[in-house]
């Protein structure tokens, strides 16, 4: 016997999943599969979308397509468009791998046109920072100094952004969605960002110059 459920806002209550889950198995189900959906407009599930932080408790049973579901590191299948390269959208948490070079790291995020800007919060290992990114569809570029003590690592942050549920405005992807990551360096304009001061510190002599003048 097979169940098969489908999810909407007003049927994914914490509560019902367990009731769901608990007549499952009373019932003797072989195969229980809850499915998202974005049909009607506006009844998509928001608590449970792939990608939320609560998706955890149908993860196991979710029937998901293609790509729907983000990887362990809350990051989506590779895309790319002619005017964007390559990229792949995060969840609303994600680890992310900085593009290292020298004493900076670079980051490159946006959203689509015409949608809410998002605040994001970029955790490195040595400090936080919250940056915004416009729903523009033009990536914000970042050149994030990088201490010397990590400038060899393979550095990863974490960015926990606002969420945006594209279902909201009738396109049917039912994922929960954060901000998209660049793979790799892309033009335009840097707006610098130190998650850390560059301190330049006088030499000896100037400090010296300094206390007598």
């Amino acid at each position: 016997m097979q169940w098969r459920y489908l999810l909407f806002h007003w049927n994914d209550s914490a509560e019902t999943i367990a009731n769901v889950k608990a007549l499952a198995a009373e019932m003797g189900v072989d195969e229980l599969r809850f499915y998202l959906t974005h049909i009607p407009a506006g009844g998509a599930t928001r608590r449970l979308a792939f990608g939320s932080p609560d998706h955890h408790e149908i993860a196991d049973l979710a029937a998901a397509s293609h790509g729907m579901r983000p990887d362990d590191d809350g990051l989506f299948l590779r895309e790319d468009q002619e005017h964007l390269g390559p990229y792949r959208w995060s969840a609303p948490t994600a680890r992310v791998p900085l593009h290292v070079q020298g004493r900076f790291a670079s980051l490159a995020l946006p959203r689509p046109p015409r949608t809410p800007e998002a605040s994001v919060v970029v955790t490195l290992p040595w400090s936080t920072f919250t940056t915004r990114v416009a729903g523009d569809g033009v990536w914000a570029g970042m050149r994030i100094f990088v201490p010397r003590r990590y400038q060899r690592s393979q550095l990863i942050t974490t960015l926990a952004t606002s969420a945006w549920f594209p279902g909201d405005d009738d396109v049917p992807d039912i994922r929960c969605l954060g901000v998209m990551v660049a793979e790799g360096e892309v033009g335009g304009g840097a707006t610098i960002r130190f998650g850390a001061w560059a301190m330049k510190v006088p030499h000896p002599r100037e400090m010296v110059r300094r206390r007598l003048g």
